[in-house]
């Protein structure tokens, strides 16, 4: 295999791979192409023309890094990103039931993709999505982002008392074995 091709340690696994399988790698796409492909990726959108203008004439070593720094940051990477953790818990403004009717979840929906563009932590994210309500010190704003669990079927005003069986729940949830210690850890304590 040409070795040539390779530009960071993980092509080396790439190349190998297409050549076991009588594979050669394509070339690569022009700039206009690449910018495209990682804005979709990224954003769920085509990238606009001043972005893609200054990254085609951007001629620093870096210039593609600087690109994906810029998507990530922009509003459109947490509404891409977002959409699976939505589509997960069937989020919707309305119950889409027999009884539909509107409900209030845009604060939710506004945290979710808030958590994508913060960066926040896997362990905090879903902490907050199963126990926001129970953390020690917890607020109102803590305990609105356990909104997820209203999306589900079943949970309605009305249905009061399934909610309690999901905080029954949610409270044994919290609970855990940490894997290679052996001991119970409570996350409800602020670490």
């Amino acid at each position: 295999p040409d070795s040539s091709w390779s530009i960071n340690p993980i092509d080396h696994f790439v190349l190998a791979a297409l050549d076991r399988n009588g594979l050669h790698p394509s070339p690569e796409a022009d700039r206009r192409i690449l910018a495209r492909r990682l804005s979709f990726d990224l954003t769920g959108l085509p990238p606009n023309l001043a972005l893609l203008d200054h990254f085609e004439n951007d001629n620093m070593a870096d210039a593609y890094e600087n690109l994906v720094d810029t998507l990530l940051a922009s509003q459109g990477y947490g509404d891409r990103m977002g959409v699976m953790c939505l589509d997960a818990a069937r989020y919707g403004d309305t119950s889409v039931f027999h009884a539909d009717g509107s409900r209030d979840m845009w604060p939710w929906r506004d945290w979710v993709i808030e958590a994508y563009n913060s960066n926040k932590s896997f362990k905090e994210f879903s902490l907050e999505q199963l126990a926001g309500d129970l953390l020690v010190d917890s607020t109102v704003h803590d305990g609105l982002w356990c909104a997820m669990e209203d999306c589900h079927m079943g949970i309605t005003a009305e249905n009061v008392a399934d909610k309690w069986s999901i905080i029954l729940y949610k409270s044994v949830l919290i609970f855990f074995v940490v894997p290679g210690k052996g001991k119970q850890t409570n996350l409800l304590v602020n670490n």
